[in-house]
């Protein structure tokens, strides 16, 4: 219950899985019997009388406000039915909805037998409530769209927000990249001017300050791909109570982006190196 309902507010604490002796007790309920932490009750079940602790009150559960809950050994027990169930809640990590699965919810037989192929073996709600009920015999799994609807549109507003953040870094970057270029050009114009002075060309000088640039570009790409694992693990974690995989194709992506705009950010400075005569360098009149 705590891994699938984590946004519950619990004033106290949370039974133990296995416990036979320890129960939430939703807060209307709290409210009606005048039922505090720490106070002893007694449940009568088919197998005798039996004291429990209420260890927490449960808040913001609408549907569980006049309920008390535990384990499933002490609801077992009190029922005398040890080990059975009428329901049982599956949380899994799944991935957002598109036309795909849209199109296997309306209609699974409408799938033919590539999209059903990719459907199946997808992780999405409808999919994995179709392979419990294919696992299960006589039972009946119903996936819960409400949730999955809105954690697919989150999802979808979040990878749009990332698109958008990722167009403005790598503008941003270029511009910062143009701007250090020019600054390190300006600063070092007296050892260009002398590699002109032995005979360096355009190009070899650009290639020298190219090289430095990417060398640091590719560390930090690789810095900037794990870092942004480590910020998307969290929000993800935050919002929907897990983490994510990583995925080590968006390493050498990260890198090679980070090495265009390396390239592509020096390019302007360059006129400068090339509007630099040896001899004004030299000599202090430029």
């Amino acid at each position: 219950v705590k891994s699938l309902y984590g946004f519950w507010g619990v004033e106290g604490a949370w039974p133990k899985d296995e416990s036979m002796d320890e129960i939430l007790v939703g807060d209307e309920l709290a409210k009606a019997k005048n039922l505090k932490v720490s106070d002893k009750l007694s449940l009568v079940g088919k197998n005798g009388t039996k004291e429990v602790s209420v260890v927490g009150i449960l808040k913001g559960a609408s549907d569980e406000a006049h309920k008390l809950i535990g384990s499933l050994k002490l609801a077992g027990d009190l029922s005398g039915h040890p080990g059975s169930y009428t329901k049982a809640e599956v949380s899994a990590m799944t991935i957002p909805e598109n036309d795909l699965s849209l199109k296997a919810r309306r209609n699974l037989d409408n799938l033919d037998s590539a999209e059903y192929d990719k459907w199946y073996c997808s992780a999405y709600a409808g999919s994995i409530a179709f392979q419990i009920e294919e696992n299960l015999p006589n039972v009946s799994a119903k996936a819960s769209l409400q949730v999955s609807d809105a954690e697919s549109n989150i999802v979808k507003k979040i990878q749009s927000l990332m698109g958008i953040v990722s167009i403005i870094a790598l503008v941003v970057s270029a511009i910062g990249i143009t701007s250090l270029m020019t600054s390190e050009i300006y600063r070092r114009k007296k050892e260009i001017g002398l590699l002109k002075a032995i005979g360096a060309s355009n190009f070899e000088i650009y290639a020298l300050f190219a090289s430095e640039s990417l060398v640091v570009a590719f560390f930090a790409g690789i810095t900037g791909a794990f870092l942004g694992y480590a910020l998307s693990y969290v929000m993800s974690y935050i919002i929907f109570s897990h983490g994510i995989g990583i995925a080590w194709i968006v390493l050498p992506i990260s890198v090679a982006f980070a090495l265009l705009i390396s390239v592509v950010g020096s390019l302007m400075p360059m006129r400068n190196v090339i509007n630099l005569l040896p001899a004004e360098v030299l000599y202090d009149r430029k």
